[in-house]
């Protein structure tokens, strides 16, 4: 039935109409000081009574009412239901609403403090003018009719309705309306309820940025090299914002069905896009194709549907790797109890690599499609999908959701929460690790919402521009256009770490994986992949934390970077070499990630995760011995010097020790400031001299 209601109420004829603000005064409104401490407006926040409603829960049921207003992008289009507002269930064949004119429905909302109320404000969202009374209840059961009316339609498709009246003796803590549905033929429904204290009329408000930060900033379309004839649809911007990928449809030169889709990308290079060219198989093929994620290194992409040899895909969604031969075949996503009640699915995996947003409609899902999250397991396979929760998701469609480098900043297009059309870009920030907890969405403004569809966003590590779809001003269909956003709705700020694997013993080039942890945890937070011909590799690290990275390849230990951007204001880019040691006799292999108080050769916990790694590596290879070596800068007393790094070096060996690793595998020696790796003229060249480092002995 939602979808039956979908289909046919958005089936009317689209129009526009101007807002209609309605004001009943039953007492004269005055306007004396606000009661102490009372709110000026409340949103109805429990359903107490409803002896008529089209579903029991989700769209178009009582709880519906509760909050605030979701049906301001609604409201220009006539003849269209929003799901997320309240229907009378008068059906008398289950599609048609019944034309008895003594139907009827109550209505009765509680609000969180009882207050003294001078108004109440109804937002009827579809058909008004049923509503024939509208009563206020106090705390200990009194009641007063502060609005009572004859029913019947009236020439608005929808109404704000304000109710003034002089404070009652009591305090207001529930609202009850009567509502003739039979009065007003077709379908009527209600969004919201409001109770204040204030004799200013409320008025349901988009929650909106500071618009004036746009300045002069307007929607740049990204041009005919990029844009055509054909739509071009779900952009996908790489990390560092010098390629799109995109989604064309329909063009001649795709593969397969020249009425499906495949993915193309366009390279910029000095300010200017490149001629937009199709990618080759196994990416595309012929059917339907279309890329959910393009992880920062480069050379990790995700790509829609379940590939499938000699048959047409499967639902789901899938990852490539780039190799020296091109992209491998797309293999399979295994996500926890995977499924999808509707016909349209969206994906998009985290910069992290650990992250999998999607939008679809599920059993538990509010209304229509939802937002759901997933994450890695330590097997590779993924976890069950999650409800990021009612503050992101409505009884309406969330949908193309985009998950920032931030790892925490979510942009996704909806028609459930107030906007300017039928689906707006809106802007949340995650609050806790749950991926439940979410600020309220902001729209995004009317710089990039539009009153008709707008949604497909992605924006680069650096915040600062955002690509997006949009119909109007375009070459033909569906354009890709970009905007610069304003400060307060770009994401946190991230450092894009750049650079190449080497190979310490001769400098060349490896194939790596790249690993970042949280030092303070020590728990693994991304992963990326190198490239494999030239051992480049590129990675997000999100302000707020203090990494250690490092590049993992069979028979190599790695020389771990570490990284502190637990104060991070800014957007920055960096390139750091990764070595990795050979695993072999000979080698000295330096231990960045050692922590000591100032002064003294007390371990800090935050050199727990490097330690470990030399257990494992000593685990791994029973046979193995190794001399831990200390040193110093040269500041202070040559003969301190000397005596601290071998009190360092033997801390380590003692923690080794406490982990399980015999003693006579270990030897410690300290060189104090002798064994300089840098001059000690600068605080950079000081820093690379105090380091412990161990040498292989044996394997």
């Amino acid at each position: 039935m939602v979808r039956f209601l979908k289909s046919f109420l958005s089936a009317a004829r689209v129009c526009l109409f101007m807002t209609f603000l309605f004001a009943i005064e039953t007492a004269a409104a005055q306007s004396p000081n606000q009661p102490q401490g009372e709110p000026e407006v409340q949103w109805a926040a429990r359903v107490v009574k409803a002896s008529s409603q089209l579903y029991r829960r989700g769209p178009h049921s009582a709880f519906q009412l509760l909050g605030k207003p979701n049906s301001l992008s609604f409201l220009p289009y006539t003849g269209i239901a929003n799901p997320c507002a309240w229907m009378a269930d008068n059906r008398t064949d289950g599609l048609e609403p019944d034309l008895d004119t003594n139907a009827s429905a109550v209505l009765r909302v509680g609000f969180e403090q009882a207050v003294s109320a001078r108004q109440v404000f109804v937002l009827e969202n579809l058909n008004p003018g049923a509503i024939s009374s509208v009563r206020i209840i106090g705390v200990n059961g009194e009641q007063q009719t502060v609005y009572s009316a004859e029913a019947g339609q009236i020439p608005f498709r929808y109404r704000f309705l304000n109710v003034f009246f002089d404070p009652p003796k009591f305090k207001v803590k529930q609202v009850e309306l009567e509502v003739k549905t039979g009065k007003v033929p077709g379908w009527n429904s209600i969004d919201a309820i409001a109770l204040g204290t204030t004799a200013d009329s409320i008025k349901p408000e988009i929650n909106l940025p500071d618009v004036a930060e746009f300045g002069d900033d307007k929607p740049e379309n990204l041009g005919s090299l990029v844009n055509s004839e054909y739509p071009e649809l779900l952009p996908v911007i790489s990390a560092d914002g010098r390629t799109l990928y995109f989604c064309r449809r329909g063009h001649p030169d795709n593969m397969g069905d020249e009425k499906r889709d495949d993915i193309w990308r366009s390279r910029r290079s000095s300010g200017f896009w490149s001629e937009a060219e199709r990618m080759d198989a196994p990416l595309n093929n012929d059917y339907s194709n279309f890329l959910c994620s393009m992880m920062p290194d480069g050379n990790t992409i995700y790509v829609g549907n379940v590939y499938r040899p000699d048959s047409e895909p499967m639902p789901g969604v899938s990852v490539s790797y780039r190799t020296a031969d091109g992209w491998s075949y797309p293999q399979r996503l295994e996500i926890d109890n995977f499924h999808n009640r509707g016909r349209n699915v969206l994906y998009q995996v985290g910069n992290d690599g650990k992250t999998l947003l999607m939008a679809l409609e599920r059993n538990e899902s509010y209304g229509g499609m939802d937002i759901y999250v997933s994450r890695k397991k330590d097997d590779e396979t993924w976890t069950e999908p999650v409800n990021l929760g009612g503050t992101v998701n409505t009884a309406a469609d969330e949908t193309t959701v985009f998950l920032a480098s931030d790892n925490r900043t979510i942009y996704f297009s909806s028609s459930g929460h107030n906007g300017y059309g039928l689906n707006d870009v809106f802007m949340s920030r995650r609050l806790d690790d749950s991926w439940t907890n979410w600020t309220e969405p902001v729209n995004l403004g009317p710089n990039i919402n539009t009153v008709g569809w707008d949604g497909n966003f992605s924006i680069p590590a650096s915040g600062q521009y955002a690509y997006f779809v949009s119909s109007l001003n375009t070459y033909g269909k569906e354009d890709i256009f970009r905007v610069k956003l304003p400060q307060s709705i770009r994401p946190r700020p991230v450092v894009l770490v750049s650079g190449t694997v080497r190979d310490t013993r001769n400098g060349q080039a490896i194939n790596a994986r790249i690993i970042y942890e949280d030092l303070t945890t020590g728990e693994i937070v991304g992963e990326a992949y190198g490239d494999p011909s030239t051992g480049e590799y590129q990675i997000a690290l999100p302000e707020g934390a203090v990494y250690a990275f490092r590049a993992q390849a069979p028979n190599y230990f790695a020389v771990n970077q570490n990284l502190d951007l637990a104060e991070l204001a800014d957007y920055d880019e960096l390139t750091r070499d990764l070595e990795l040691t050979p695993i072999e006799r000979g080698q000295t292999v330096r231990l960045n990630n050692i922590f000591f108080d100032t002064g003294t050769a007390a371990l800090k916990a935050s050199s727990f995760p490097e330690l470990m790694r030399v257990v494992e590596l000593l685990q791994n290879n029973p046979n193995m011995t190794i001399t831990v070596r200390g040193h110093t800068d040269n500041v202070g007393e040559s003969g301190d010097n000397m005596e601290l790094s071998r009190s360092r070096a033997g801390a380590v060996v003692e923690y080794l020790v406490s982990q399980g690793i015999a003693a006579n595998r270990m030897k410690q020696e300290g060189y104090g400031e002798d064994k300089p790796v840098s001059a000690n003229d600068t605080a950079e060249g000081r820093e690379l001299n105090r380091r412990v480092e161990f040498h292989i002995d044996s394997e």
